[in-house]
């Protein structure tokens, strides 16, 4: 166990009550997702990762004893604020880590802004504030569980709610690294599932029934080769992370579109 994926579990046991409520998604979903006994390929190197690990959270929760905020400082994390909105940004960081901190989210349904015509950014979950994010709820539905040692058992998202939120929040403008490592995410995740694919296909359907009609067919139709910089680019983070056969844009694309047709197409 990493000394990273320690400090996961010790704020995951420091949140008690509301550790059911919580589930961990992003690039720490990507990393545990080859500690589930539906892996059918070990990557065999480093996945990806951040110094944040996520946290979603509903959009409603409920204060239950001691605040997030608490729990997470009796643990070793010291809370950084940061924003100039009515709301601060909070991160938990761990005292004896050179970067590893807890963080947030929680869906945003609705408009993107309140009555008053500002941004909704924030929300106040058990006592922290999470960011306000599209497609949230989706990484909420039917969440794997795992065992990550001394009776902490995390909650993380499904690999195919984790690959339709991917697609859904990419933004035209985002930057190349930012694509380029989401696309590197979406290829990894679906070869280490690769020969299992298909036994996910009630599972995706059911997620994309969470989606209008419209949003689910963009999700079916989705084109990787569209977007060939940020293939590149995905190309080039893979071959820097040292991997013994790192992928070129082509075969990233190509893992892509048959593992989502596997996935999702009709």
């Amino acid at each position: 166990m990493s000394d990273d994926e320690a400090l996961l579990r010790r704020a995951l046991a420091a949140l008690g009550p509301y550790r059911s409520e919580l589930v961990i998604v992003g690039a720490w979903a990507h990393r545990l997702f080859e500690r589930h006994p539906l892996l059918a390929c070990p990557l065999g190197h480093s996945p990806l990762m951040t110094e944040d690990a996520d946290l979603a959270s509903p959009a409603k929760l409920a204060i239950i004893g001691d605040p997030i905020p608490q729990r997470l400082a009796d643990a070793g994390f010291d809370q950084r604020l940061t924003g100039t909105g009515p709301l601060p940004v909070m991160k938990f960081f761990a005292r004896e880590s050179n970067g590893f901190y807890i963080e947030l989210i929680a869906p945003l349904i609705g408009g993107d802004s309140d009555r008053d015509g500002e941004p909704r950014t924030l929300v106040t979950v058990g006592g922290a504030t999470a960011q306000l994010l599209r497609h949230v709820e989706l990484l909420r539905f039917e969440t794997w569980e795992l065992e990550l040692g001394d009776g902490v058992v995390a909650r993380i998202a499904n690999p195919a709610s984790y690959l339709v939120q991917k697609i859904l929040t990419r933004r035209e403008g985002a930057g190349r690294d930012k694509y380029g490592k989401d696309l590197l995410y979406i290829h990894d995740t679906l070869l280490m599932f690769g020969p299992r694919l298909h036994e996910f296909r009630p599972l995706a359907t059911r997620v994309l029934a969470q989606l209008p009609p419209k949003l689910a067919a963009k999700v079916r139709s989705f084109v990787f080769t569209s977007y060939p910089e940020r293939l590149a680019r995905a190309a080039e983070i893979a071959l820097a992370t040292g991997r013994p056969y790192p992928p070129d844009a082509t075969a990233i694309a190509n893992t892509c579109r048959v593992g989502f047709g596997t996935l999702f197409g009709s």
